[in-house]
């Protein structure tokens, strides 16, 4: 009996030596070093796009509110989105339901269109329309990241990461600027690639413009879910933004959203966005 309580215990000892010197798989990466493949993906991402045609749809939806919060202006728009190796074409099949004029056809072409671009150009993003254009040294250099944990979305796992301003004191004129140095947030990366899988960012105190004698933005909230499509490729699947201002004569409280479905191969494409 002595013997082989002695053998138990020598079998624990071991077991639990074994489980102590094994290392932490589960550990979480440095945010330093998931920032800095984070950028490198960023930069493959806007390198020129494989060959494919592929069409999806997007509704979007833009909503204003008066003082009182009560909704008194809405926008509905479905369009439909072409993208040949990256050139996208972009055709307003609906304005509020019905049919959209020629005016409104121009209007969505200057909106949501890809611009044309000259030689010089090229080889500077259009952050208006690239959202990777803003995943860069110099921008998220911007902030202090912490790696907050892991989460599983869509089957995928995923890192979590929340930021905030640096402690730089940053007294920029532009306007766009100081807002980015006043976002904090938290961003969910793909642990395989780290492409940029979901992004919740908020504005952390208001900017003013002109020391508020023209007005300044109160909130900002911008709330992002991507998907990995079929092609292989990563796409933005809905975005939500909400911006509360003033401006010297009126108040501002705009909210826009934006859902599309799944991409197709053009051949067999059929179907419309949905919520």
């Amino acid at each position: 009996m002595k013997r082989t309580l002695t053998w138990a215990l020598a079998f624990v000892a071991l077991a639990n030596s074994s489980v102590a010197a094994e290392p932490a798989t589960n550990a979480l990466p440095a945010a330093g070093d998931v920032i800095r493949r984070f950028i490198e993906r960023a930069a493959q991402t806007a390198l020129p796009a494989t060959p494919g045609a592929w069409v999806y749809f997007r509704t979007n939806l833009t909503e204003e509110f008066n003082s009182r919060d009560k909704l008194s202006k809405r926008e509905e728009l479905l369009l439909k989105v072409t993208d040949r190796t990256g050139e996208k074409e972009i055709e307003l099949l609906a304005f509020n339901g019905r049919e959209p004029t020629v005016r409104e056809q121009e209007q969505a072409q200057k909106r949501f269109g890809q611009r044309s671009e000259s030689t010089t150009q090229r080889d500077r993003p259009d952050r208006s329309r690239q959202m990777h254009a803003y995943f860069t040294q110099e921008i998220l250099g911007r902030y202090v990241f912490t790696v907050t944990g892991r989460e599983t979305i869509d089957g995928r796992s995923c890192l979590r990461l929340s930021f905030r301003p640096g402690a730089d004191d940053r007294k920029s004129s532009k306007t766009f600027e100081r807002v980015l140095d006043r976002l904090g947030g938290t961003l969910w990366l793909n642990e395989a690639d780290y492409e940029l899988v979901k992004a919740d960012i908020q504005l952390q105190e208001k900017v003013s413009m002109w020391g508020g004698l023209l007005g300044g933005l109160e909130q900002l909230r911008l709330q992002i879910q991507r998907t990995r499509e079929l092609s292989g490729q990563w796409r933005d699947q809905s975005i939500e933004a909400r911006f509360v201002g003033r401006t010297v004569t009126k108040r501002i409280d705009v909210r826009t959203r934006d859902f599309s479905s799944p991409s197709q191969p053009i051949e067999t494409a059929s179907g419309g966005a949905t919520e």
